[in-house]
Order: structure tokens, then sequence, then C-alpha cells
């Protein structure tokens, strides 16, 4: 009871594994053989007087002489386990295997159409993962950033899979952020204030649901400065730098504001001075 009670407030319950283990565990309480005993050779229990019983390996005594019930309880446990099997572990561990293919293909075989077929196969055979699709968002956001002219397709190509990838995981600050990089870049290579607002709303989004983030509030700054609206740069730049004084004085390294991005938070504030 304790490992379930810590597994479902870490998030952990919702591994198949940890499921199908539980799964499999109830199933294997319930007693395959004939363990039966006799009440007079034990203390009388309330309710059940000299009716043979069945004692649980948890203690607990069934009281039936029927084994159509124990029965039936087992094979649900053990085709609940079968459909976790099916539906939760085999995608995850396909997926899995799909995903290292293709960054291996990508990255070390120099093939990326072979990575983007298997990123596709990825995307298709599990519904609920957003790796396969942030991925294919980042193919496409690198494609439009090689390309020598401006291809507003493949961008909307890259905006579509990270939108499917936030659909998956709507609770992940990290899709929002992707998205709002995807419209900060363009912003900055185009000018046009309607991707820097697209790109400040991406990272309200992403602050809204991880508001302590150094570096999201820092992004959220420089889209703000980018979309014309210096006073709420200016306190998004301000939240920036307390949550990366925190982060210093905790000694958290790996969350502190990269140089570059201290420089550009810096400036917002003294051209806000100014």
């Amino acid at each position: 009871v304790a490992l379930i009670v810590h597994l479902a407030g870490a998030g952990g319950i919702g591994m198949p594994a940890v499921a199908q283990i539980l799964l499999l565990l109830a199933a294997l309480a319930i007693p395959a053989g004939d363990a039966t005993t006799d009440s007079r050779d034990r203390p009388p229990v309330a309710g059940i007087g000299k009716h043979r019983a069945r004692i649980l390996p948890s203690g607990w005594i069934c009281q039936t002489e029927s084994r159509g019930p124990v029965a039936f309880i087992g094979l649900l446990g053990i085709a609940l386990y079968m459909s976790c099997w099916f539906l939760g572990l085999m995608p995850v561990i396909t997926v899995r295997r799909l995903m290292a293919s293709g960054i291996e293909a990508l990255f070390e075989r120099g093939r990326p159409t072979q990575g983007e077929r298997d990123f596709r196969l990825a995307a298709d055979f599990d519904a609920w993962s957003p790796s396969p699709c942030e991925r294919l968002a980042e193919l496409e956001f690198q494609h439009w950033l090689a390309a020598e002219r401006d291809q507003p397709e493949v961008f909307d190509r890259c905006l579509a899979w990270q939108q499917s990838a936030i659909a998956r995981d709507p609770r992940n600050p990290a899709g929002y952020r992707a998205l709002g990089e995807f419209y900060l870049s363009k912003a900055s290579r185009g000018g046009d204030s309607a991707d820097a607002t697209a790109a400040a709303n991406a990272f309200r989004r992403a602050a809204g649901l991880y508001p302590n983030h150094a570096v999201t509030q820092a992004q959220l700054a420089e889209a703000l400065q980018a979309a014309g609206e210096p006073e709420a740069a200016r306190q998004a730049a301000t939240r920036a730098l307390e949550l990366d004084g925190i982060n210093e004085r905790a000694g958290h390294v790996d969350k502190r504001l990269p140089p570059a991005r201290s420089r550009t938070i810096g400036e917002i504030l003294r051209q806000d001075s100014n």
C-alpha cells in the first residue's frame, strides 16, 4: 500500500511496467491450489462456523465453496495483465526502439530520410507519446532554417507536429517552450510582430505550468520585448533574475540562466530604464 501511494504521488503509477506488475500481483493473490483448512483446527471466525474456508495469502478468508468466483477473478487479473502488456508496455518498447533507430540514422549515419520515417512510424504506433512528434517538429524546423529562402509550408509542418506533441502531453511546459522558440526564431528572422506575439503566448502557457523556471521567464521577456510590450517584458525579466539568484544561492547549477540569456535580460532592463 505504501509503495502504491508513493507511486501515485510521484506519477510512477502510470508507467506500464509498474501497472503490469501490480496487476500480476493481484492475479497471483488468488491461490491456484485448494488451500483449505477446517475451522475446527483453528479458533472460530465470525460468520464461518463449521464450514470449510479458503485462506488467501493475504490472510483474508474466502467463505465460498465454489471455484467459479475465484477462477473469474484470476482470469480477470490475467486479462488485465495481458491488456496492459499489449496496450501499454508494447507501444512504449516499440516507440523506444523506433526512436533509437531514428536518432542513430539521423546523427550517426547521416540518413535524415530514414530517421524521419522511423519517427513517423513511432508517432503512428503510439498515439499518446509526444517524443516522435517533437523529433519531427525539430526536423522540419531544421529544414526551414537551412532553406535559402523562406518556406512557410515547412514552418507550418513544424508547428503542426509541435501542436501534436502538445496535444499528447498538454501539461508539460516543455512543449509550449519549444513552440515559443520556433515562433521567436521566425520573428527574429522576419521581423513580424505577430510571430513575436505568438511566441509570447506560448511562453505564457509554459510559465503558467512552471512559473518558477528562470529560463522560461527569460524567454517570455525576450518575446514580449519583440512583440512591443516593454512593461510586461521588464516584469518577466525581473522575475527571471530573481529566480536565477535563488538557483545560484541554492546551488542549482543546471537551472541557471546561460550567459547569453543573462545579457539579453540585462539589455531589456537597461532599455526600459532609459
